[in-house]
């Protein structure tokens, strides 16, 4: 069964609710592949790269050859999400529960399960945690003043979900002027691919009057510690006001990162697919994200923190 481009969209935002629902590898019986597993699906969960496409993969899969079994794996999801997020002290809100509810009915499926009233009670609200405390607030949304483009934002997210589909070749190249589209939507003045002597750069763009060098990457495997070596010499060669954006699609090893770190301060900030999913979900401004990340550098000295750590409301 071949699914719409609309499906695939509701399968992606479903995929977004589930992020922090379950981990990716085995874990104490609650875990991505043990719901896949429990559901009948095994077969279906593939962890290439970063989980957010894993899980979007593993929805898409289920509905396009296993129907039968979609349902049965939401609620799988669900039921060892309930367990995992407990543990965690982190339970699953009723808003959560809704939203998953929202977007299944939009794909004709309705599961008594997740609707019976007395299951939803047991799950608390999103401001419950901070009911009865006088010294907690809710995280403030940060200040947007304008959204981007509806129509080029719903292009660019149209060309990102068909660059899947292509040869790994040509995807690369096609990832690269995917991302030259997205920074002229956002009004950042790019530069496409260009090569000094003996080196490539994949392209460049200004962001509040710094020039940026752009790496990108869309492989299978998450990025090592040597790619982002490798880039952060390249970037510290030029300029000494020069930055650098690594954009991974399958995101980056946490071997890698944590290795990355212990070095020399980064002249680098992180995006993976995942965060481009979010930036063009939602229409946030890119050099919005980028200040959150540059800002969290600064910080901490990590180069890559997920646009859902910097934006806890989405």
């Amino acid at each position: 069964m071949s699914l719409s481009l609309a499906d695939k969209q509701i399968l992606n935002n479903l995929s977004g609710v589930f992020y922090n629902f379950l981990p990716a590898s085995f874990n104490n019986n609650t875990s991505f592949p043990i719901a896949a597993q429990r559901a009948g699906v095994a077969d279906c969960w593939e962890l290439n790269g970063s989980k957010g496409p894993a899980v979007t993969q593993l929805l898409t899969k289920v509905l396009a050859s296993h129907r039968s079994r979609f349902c049965p794996l939401i609620v799988q999801i669900v039921e060892l999400g309930t367990a995992y997020r407990t543990r965690k002290s982190d339970p699953i809100t009723r808003e959560e529960i809704d939203r998953v509810n929202s977007l299944l009915k939009q794909l004709d499926f309705k599961i008594p399960e997740l609707n019976d009233p007395r299951f939803l009670a047991g799950f608390p609200t999103s401001s419950a945690g901070n009911q009865g405390s006088d010294t907690v607030s809710p995280t403030p949304k940060p200040y947007t003043p304008a959204k981007p483009d509806p129509k080029a934002t719903a292009e660019l997210r149209s060309q990102l979900l068909n660059l899947a589909s292509l040869e790994p070749q040509r995807r690369g190249y096609e990832f690269e002027s995917f991302l030259n589209a997205l920074f002229k939507a956002h009004q950042l003045s790019p530069r496409e691919a260009f090569r000094n002597r003996g080196e490539q750069i994949d392209g460049s763009f200004i962001h509040r009057h710094e020039t940026f060098l752009l790496e990108a990457k869309w492989q299978s495997k998450e990025v090592a510690v040597q790619a982002l070596w490798a880039f952060a010499g390249r970037v510290e060669t030029k300029a000494t006001w020069a930055r650098g954006l690594f954009i991974s699609e399958s995101g980056f090893t946490d071997d890698g990162l944590h290795a990355f770190r212990q070095g020399k301060p980064t002249p680098l900030v992180c995006m993976d697919g995942y965060d481009i999913f979010l930036l063009l979900e939602h229409r946030l401004w890119l050099e919005d994200v980028l200040d959150l990340k540059k800002r969290r550098a600064v910080e901490t000295g990590e180069a890559f923190v997920q646009v859902r750590t910097l934006y806890p409301h989405l």
